[in-house]
């Protein structure tokens, strides 16, 4: 019986590989780095406008993976991704845009990027957006609306945007200054390895800050900050 179902298992496996798209199996060859196959199966399916196989191949051209490095290649397929929606090649593009890499830097630019992306739920570019907000790159200063952003991308679990959340209530930017509330979401950051929300829980711990003085909890979380390289 254990050899049957130990048979049946790996006809299920064989199937699954039969009948796994080319795109699927572009994106495992990437996942494993074997970006040779990667590339011979992204580019038909990208000359067809997949928008899947141009955002990889941009990704490619752009950090050089199984292809020499060339910027301007991955702005071509990034953009060919983006007319088709694609939220990480938005993403992406903002980046290159707020970085002028292959491009000449524009905030405004990217800043429009990560918007687009960011409404259709792209944690990072939630996270880019809001900080955007907060510092006034590319659009108006407005608090308010880098909270919103980042309290969307930390809903989606995204570790900086938590930490920066917990900063915002730590400091009372825009919202009620609630150490409690900045504890809660220092606590997740640094669940995470964020070591500066790792920093500022065990300065909490160490000095009582919105939860009971705790000498060991504050030695934990100093430790795994300092273990990251953290001076302070």
């Amino acid at each position: 019986m254990k050899k049957l179902m130990l048979m049946l298992a790996r006809l299920l496996r064989q199937a699954g590989r039969i009948f796994e798209t080319d795109i699927e199996k572009g994106i495992t060859a990437y996942e494993n780095k074997e970006y040779a196959t990667a590339l011979k199966l992204f580019r038909p399916l990208a000359d067809d406008g997949d928008p899947e196989a141009q955002y990889y191949l941009g990704q490619m051209y752009e950090n050089g993976q199984g292809v020499p490095t060339n910027k301007a290649r991955a702005n071509v397929f990034y953009t060919l991704a983006i007319d088709q929606g694609n939220a990480e090649a938005q993403h992406n593009l903002g980046l290159m845009y707020q970085y002028g890499e292959g491009v000449i830097a524009d905030v405004d630019k990217a800043a429009e990027l990560f918007r687009v992306a960011a409404h259709q739920g792209h944690a990072q570019a939630q996270l880019n957006l809001g900080q955007r907000y907060e510092n006034g790159e590319g659009v108006a200063e407005n608090k308010k609306e880098a909270v919103r952003w980042y309290r969307k991308a930390a809903d989606q679990g995204n570790a900086k945007a938590q930490y920066n959340l917990g900063l915002m209530y730590n400091e009372g930017k825009s919202v009620k200054k609630n150490e409690k509330e900045a504890a809660r979401w220092y606590c997740m950051a640094a669940d995470q390895g964020h070591a500066e929300a790792q920093f500022n829980l065990g300065f909490m711990y160490d000095n009582g800050f919105s939860v009971l003085y705790d000498a060991k909890q504050a030695l934990r979380w100093y430790r795994m900050a300092a273990m990251q390289g953290h001076a302070k």
